[in-house]
């Protein structure tokens, strides 16, 4: 018997954080990852939230040993569990009357052939559920960039989210925070990863920035309430 959207989205209601709707069959991105990428007429874009507390601590990351451990145990923990997640959801689609599968967040999918990583914000983007910031991350109005994602593609109908329009404005706080200067005009990722190896080999012990992350007022909160959603 196949599951009704209504169902499914009960499903997800109570496995993620966030999920939108969209479909991949796009010229652009054909173009880029090949036709595998449309090979499922829906994709789900589906993310967890990051730990609160462990996030709120990134700021002391460079001068406190534990946090930064803390923090790289969180971001490479979340990778394991939204996977995880996508195996759940893809193996309910299936066991319900259709196919599915999923694009892990570092852009790599078992059973289908794309021509490069694909980026899971793109997902989220066209999905609706966000845009793209300044420091290039997938901002949502209510948890900001705090999210790790994944990518469901699936042959069950689905109702598709239009796309929001970016609210970053003229908020510079993620380029004015920024540490290596990678958000000055377009960001870039060579600076952020060197500044980052550098402050490893400096510091003597793992760590990831994450300053844009933190400091975004989507997401973050004072007293319990969000600055901003």
């Amino acid at each position: 018997m196949n599951i009704t959207e209504k169902e499914l989205n009960k499903f997800l209601d109570d496995i993620v954080d966030i999920h939108g709707v969209t479909s991949l069959n796009i010229p652009e991105l054909i173009e880029e990852y090949g036709e595998d990428i449309c090979y499922y007429p829906y994709a789900i874009s589906v993310g967890i939230l990051m730990d609160e507390k462990i996030v709120d601590h990134i700021p002391q990351t460079r001068k406190n040993k534990k946090y930064a451990s803390d923090y790289v145990d969180e971001y490479f923990g979340s990778i394991d569990i939204i996977n995880e997640k996508s195996e759940k959801i893809c193996e309910f689609i299936k066991n319900n009357g259709y196919d599915a599968t999923y694009i892990r967040l570092s852009g790599k999918c078992r059973t289908l052939n794309l021509k490069k990583k694909y980026a899971q914000k793109t997902t989220a983007n066209l999905a609706g559920l966000g845009w793209i910031g300044k420091s290039d991350l997938m901002i949502t109005p209510k948890f900001g960039p705090r999210l790790t994602w994944a990518t469901i593609l699936t042959d069950m109908p689905l109702k598709i989210k239009e796309r929001i329009k970016s609210r970053c404005g003229d908020c510079n706080i993620c380029t004015n925070i920024c540490p290596s200067n990678a958000i000055e005009g377009k960001y870039n990722s060579k600076t952020c990863l060197e500044f980052i190896n550098n402050e490893i080999n400096r510091l003597g012990f793992k760590m990831i920035c994450g300053m844009c992350l933190y400091s975004c007022p989507y997401g973050r909160k004072i007293n319990g309430k969000y600055l901003k959603n």
